[in-house]
């Protein structure tokens, strides 16, 4: 009964608000992950979009975390001003005028429509709260917490409908937000201190936090596309080992949420199995090699987004050993895959020895991550190294990296050309008829 007076009450003051506009972030809106003194992961972290810490410089477990899309910024004058744009954003978030009444302390299993919300103290989310756009793309939702956000492990979303986007979606935290694991969150957080997201939970969004840490584990986290954008979709972490448990998520954004994913071609590695509702790819592979895919998102209107992605699982070993990355690519998709090294000591050192990538494509030396557009169809070779920490080597004879022509498809005409072609194949009817009918009373 709470909760249903609770959702008529935020639909009401929704109702009443005058159209309510985004958060200004600035420079701070192109990071993925941003934070006062510290950024501390664990484990196969991908983050898609910029990474920094300012004015504090730590920065742990990338490698083996990957940043795509963006750069890794340490007390440098970029970071710095994230931070003070973040600062303004915090700021203005809080200021905004919030009608009430004050949200319950667990939002979990509610709808809330657009505008501003708060709380005094902390804010739960415990299974699904649903944010509903009521159909306009530019609904924007703040949430105002006085203390601490948690989502409970395990079961936790946030999710999105009637047009709603993560991109207009900002919950402004008093001290520090915890995102549970394998939590499915929408939004960019903005927290005072800190910011812990556990294994497995996936981000579409941003974590800022101004003074303190943000710490990660087995995330996959991406920076909103802007509201009405087509979808995309960035692939899950590119390297796994038989016998240790893998998590990571394909991650979609853009376009009109809820999506469904699929893997439309090839497959996941032996032991590693796909959730079409929230994009987490989990298992223990069973089989070392390097096994590509074509990922697949479809939005709620029927919009669709693919991308070219690979896992390469590699065996316990102890002698240096290097795996190729996936060798299957197309002209115009991203790619994504890996290099692996195996054993040795590392950390690692990773180049190509001979031969070349295909255009477009490009290898981080410290990863062994291969990503970027392929822009040039055909089959490359290549020669990939490894040196580790002790200066042992390691190479190998990869490819050929086959790069498959653009698809070409066709484009449906849209509803109105259609009716104005049979509109003139309805006049060229009458007009000729008109011509026969003279040309008989002539005759």
């Amino acid at each position: 009964m709470k909760k249903s007076l609770a959702l008529v009450l935020y639909a009401t003051f929704s109702l009443c608000l005058k159209a309510q506009l985004p958060v200004p972030l600035g420079s701070a809106g192109s990071f993925g992950v941003l934070a006062g003194s510290t950024v501390t992961s664990t484990g196969a972290t991908i983050v898609n979009g910029n990474l920094g810490v300012s004015p504090g410089s730590a920065l742990t477990g990338f490698p083996p975390g990957v940043v795509l899309g963006g750069t890794i910024n340490l007390a440098n004058p970029v970071a710095a001003q994230a931070e003070s744009d973040l600062t303004t954003a915090y700021t203005y978030a809080a200021g905004q005028p919030c009608p009430g009444p004050a949200l319950p302390g667990d939002i979990g299993g509610t709808t809330i429509m657009p505008g501003v919300y708060c709380s005094a103290t902390s804010l739960g989310i415990t299974g699904n709260v649903t944010l509903n756009g009521n159909g306009n793309p530019n609904a924007v939702f703040i949430f105002q917490i006085g203390s601490t956000l948690t989502t409970a492990a395990g079961n936790s979303a946030v999710v999105l409908i009637g047009g709603a986007v993560a991109s207009n979606v900002f919950w402004q935290v008093g001290s520090s937000a915890t995102l549970g694991t394998n939590t499915v969150f929408n939004g960019t957080i903005l927290a005072q201190a800190s910011i812990t997201v556990a294994t497995g939970a996936a981000l579409d969004g941003r974590a800022l936090a101004r003074t303190g840490a943000v710490t990660l584990d087995d995330n996959a986290l991406t920076v909103p596309a802007a509201p009405g954008l087509p979808p995309s979709l960035a692939c899950s972490f590119p390297s796994g080992q038989i016998g240790i448990a893998y998590s990571s998520s394909l991650l979609a954004t853009g376009g009109t949420p809820p999506y469904t994913y699929l893997i439309a071609a090839g497959g996941l590695p032996p032991g590693l199995i796909l959730n079409p509702s929230t994009g987490g790819i989990s298992g223990t592979p069973t089989t070392p090699g390097a096994f590509s895919d074509t990922s697949k998102v479809t939005d709620s209107l029927g919009a669709t987004a693919m991308s070219s992605c690979g896992i390469t699982i590699v065996a316990a070993a102890v002698t240096l050993s290097l795996t190729c990355a996936s060798n299957a690519g197309q002209v115009g998709v991203p790619y994504l895959s890996s290099l692996v090294a195996a054993g040795g000591t590392p950390p690692y050192t990773y180049s190509i020895s001979a031969g070349s990538l295909p255009p477009g494509v490009t290898l981080n030396p410290t990863t062994g991550v291969i990503s970027g557009t392929p822009t040039t169809a055909g089959s490359y070779s290549y020669t990939a190294k490894v040196v580790d920490s002790a200066s042992n080597t390691a190479t190998s004879s990869c490819g050929p990296f086959v790069v498959a022509p653009p698809t070409v498809s066709s484009v449906p005409a849209p509803p109105s050309l259609l009716l104005v072609l049979a509109a003139l194949a309805l006049l060229s009817v009458y007009l000729n008829r008109e011509w026969l009918m003279r040309h008989l009373r002539r005759s």
